[in-house]
């Protein structure tokens, strides 16, 4: 996946999240972003962003126990994406680990 496509799912992901209002699947996602990119996403590259997001270091929104995910009420997702990926403390062993995992996923 390029950057520019990785970037382009993430930022209609947030958008679609943003506008939602309850809990969402990734499948449900997915169906909202085809339209608007092309290639459309995979259900793959969708989970991947809701996991990220869901993280616990980012903790965007929260994965439930149904397989749904939510949003996290008062939350700006972008800023905490910010702040996870601009932690200072760059010898934090779990920041590393969390930037693996993204790495890997998305």
């Amino acid at each position: 996946m390029t950057v520019h496509r990785a970037d382009a799912i993430l930022g209609l992901v947030i958008d679609i999240i943003d506008d939602s209002h309850g809990p969402f699947t990734a499948r449900e996602i997915t169906r909202a972003t085809r339209p608007m990119i092309d290639p459309p996403p995979t259900l793959d590259e969708v989970a991947a962003v809701l996991d990220m997001l869901a993280h616990p270091d980012i903790a965007g929104i929260s994965a439930r126990s149904d397989g749904t995910f939510e949003p996290v009420p008062g939350v700006d997702i972008v800023e905490l994406l910010w702040q996870a990926l601009n932690d200072d403390d760059s010898d934090d062993e779990d920041s590393d680990q969390f930037l693996a995992e993204v790495d890997d996923r998305y």
